[in-house]
């Protein structure tokens, strides 16, 4: 190899530390799963893992390995986003959460509602900036279609807006996530007038999505480009700030940790693991990632 041939190859080298580091700086939200258990049985849910649930001391581990991704990369607004399943099955969550904040990292829980109580979100106050609340209808019919339900018994709209009230009251920001399939592409009347009383601070639309291995058997819920168009078209003018995410937009830009401690990325539709954050540096695991930015970026923005 000639001096010339060493000279390209360390600038090359060069060229592609910067971009990987340009990459880390952006990359401030990963989504750790912490349990594969649920209460409802949406059945088009797409975070299916083999593994069930994560025992505390592996969790803080996970948690210590962000820590380090987020610091060795000058990260000052990490975000560590609680999901599952259902987060709230998960029983040392209230412990978790003081200890990521004990890292400084921002923390926010994605959840169906269903198991929150006025005393836990108070006590999230300081703690948690964001709840998601997981809300697809109001109407008890489509919910129980849907599999959002436990025992038959699904959340009313005076019960969501309780939770809504409670947030707002503790200053702890509300977003709503709204998955849009076959069963409630019509009720966008409905809908709207729960997302006015709930009064989100940020509002995001989903189209339902298939994961080869995850809810190939959902497929009846799917709907066309144009019905999911006109629904978000609907929503988006009374609600002029609507995040959308058409099918598809999740591919390589959803960076998630399962329950086994797996890093995960929707690659074109099938999930792929690029290592365990429980065994290997995140610092090392990342960069194997066929991430989208631009996606990431708009997903996060």
């Amino acid at each position: 190899m000639t001096k010339y041939d060493n000279t390209v190859n360390s600038y090359c080298e060069e060229i592609r530390g910067c971009l990987f580091s340009d990459v880390f700086n952006s990359l401030n939200v990963l989504n750790f799963h912490l349990t594969n258990k649920c209460n409802y049985k949406c059945r088009y849910c797409f975070a299916k893992f083999q593994n069930e649930n994560l025992g505390f001391e592996d969790a803080k581990r996970i948690v210590d390995n962000v820590s380090l991704f987020f610091e060795t990369n000058s990260i000052r607004n990490g975000r560590i986003n609680l999901v599952g399943g259902e987060p709230l099955t998960f029983a040392p969550l209230d412990s978790l959460i003081d200890y990521i904040r004990s890292k400084e990292i921002e923390c926010s829980v994605v959840t169906n509602g269903s198991l929150l109580t006025k005393n836990r979100i108070k006590n999230w106050n300081g703690k948690v900036s964001c709840i998601g609340l997981s809300i697809d209808s109001v109407n008890e019919e489509t919910n129980l279609k849907i599999g959002r339900t436990c025992g038959g018994k699904t959340l009313s709209l005076d019960e969501l807006s309780i939770i809504a009230k409670v947030c707002h009251e503790n200053k702890i920001r509300l977003k709503i996530n709204t998955v849009v399939s076959k069963f409630n592409k019509d009720e966008t009347d409905d809908l709207q007038k729960a997302y006015k009383i709930l009064n989100p601070d940020r509002l995001k639309l989903f189209q339902v999505q298939i994961v080869e291995n995850a809810n190939l058997a959902a497929k009846e819920f799917v709907i066309s480009q144009k019905e999911y168009n006109e629904f978000y078209s609907v929503i988006n003018k009374n609600f002029p700030n609507t995040i959308n995410e058409y099918s598809g937009q999740m591919e390589n830009s959803y960076p998630m940790i399962d329950p086994a401690g797996n890093l995960i990325l929707n690659d074109k539709g099938i999930y792929k693991s690029y290592g365990n954050v429980l065994e290997d540096d995140l610092t090392e695991l990342i960069p194997t990632l066929p991430l989208d930015m631009e996606k990431f970026n708009s997903r996060y923005a």
